[in-house]
């Protein structure tokens, strides 16, 4: 289970930066798959630092797990 969703993405920004981020093909909105993937990176990190002091993944998300969660994405989407 992912910590954030695409949804929790648009609101930290806005739906039209997501397609300019993640719409290779022009298809004039976002690039579900390419979302999926930043969150999974994101989540990935988190688990990798959480690991040693955690049971990862997370079964009950806690809220900071979630806000990380969703800027480290945007940070991927970015750096795309």
């Amino acid at each position: 289970m992912a910590y954030c969703t695409q949804d929790d993405i648009e609101l930290a920004i806005s739906a039209d930066v997501l397609t300019q981020l993640t719409d290779d093909d022009n298809a004039g909105t976002a690039n579900a798959e390419v979302v999926a993937q930043a969150i999974a990176t994101a989540d990935a990190e988190i688990d990798g630092y959480c690991a040693a002091k955690y049971a990862v993944p997370f079964a009950t998300v806690p809220a900071i797990v979630k806000a990380l969660s969703i800027e480290i994405s945007v940070y991927y989407l970015y750096k795309r």
